[in-house]
Formats: structure tokens, C-alpha cells, sequence
């Protein structure tokens, strides 16, 4: 989908980059990607990580009964407003601060899945 000079691996970069980052199983097993010729499609998989939409939404805390906002509007105002500013930014030096800034965000969630992260959520599966 070249027409709007944007590449999927771009919009992947840009997406994970707001997703709210805990331990990391959202950010690992929570969107899908994917293209066609004519559109680029973001799935947030709410079967696999079903506390997305309380992420997206806001919820109240089970046992403190306060509102947990932290989160809320990650995929409707943060990570959309990237894409729109992203896609709309006519210049390349200023898309290559967003990519850098974008990129540091995502570089730092990985340096933390290598550092064993990834292996106590596999060891939590079997439980």
C-alpha cells in the first residue's frame, strides 16, 4: 500500500509503541497485522488478551474500588493520533524523530523481554 508512503513494518513500530507495557503479554500477544491493497488493518485480539478493552476503556479496581484511567484511550487517542500525525508529516526528517522516538520505546520493551520476562510468562502458561 505504497500510496501513502507508510510500510507496514511502520505501523507496526508506531502501534506497539503505545500499547501499555506491564509484563509484556499484550505487547507480545496482542495485535495482529495485516495488508491488503488497498488498507493496513491493526487487530487488537481481545480473545487472547482480554483485559485490552479495560486497558482501552478505563475500569474500577476490584479491591480499592478506584478509577484506573492510566491506560484509558491508549488505542483511541494515543495510538491513533501517532498514525494520523505519522501519516499526515510530509517531511522525512520529522518522520525519522517520530521513528526514533517510536523505535527507543520498542528497543527498550525488547532489551526487557530478553532479560528473562519472556520466560516467566512461558512458565506462567503451565500453571
Amino acid at each position: 500500500m505504497g500510496n501513502i508512503g507508510v510500510t507496514l513494518s511502520e505501523i507496526r513500530m508506531i502501534a506497539l509503541s503505545k500499547v501499555p507495557y506491564d509484563k509484556g503479554y499484550m505487547y507480545i500477544n496482542g495485535l495482529r497485522f495485516s495488508e491488503d491493497s488497498t488498507k493496513y488493518v491493526i487487530t487488537y485480539d481481545t480473545n487472547v488478551v482480554p483485559y485490552i478493552w479495560y486497558q482501552e476503556k478505563g475500569f474500577t479496581h476490584w479491591k480499592s474500588g478506584d478509577e484506573v484511567t492510566e491506560n484509558k484511550g491508549f488505542i483511541h487517542d494515543r495510538t491513533i493520533n501517532a498514525l494520523t500525525s505519522y501519516i499526515n508529516e510530509p517531511t522525512q526528517w520529522k518522520r525519522q524523530v517520530i521513528d526514533d522516538d517510536n523505535e527507543q520505546t520498542v528497543q527498550a520493551r525488547r532489551n526487557k523481554l530478553s532479560q528473562g520476562i519472556i520466560e516467566s510468562l512461558k512458565g506462567n502458561e503451565n500453571r
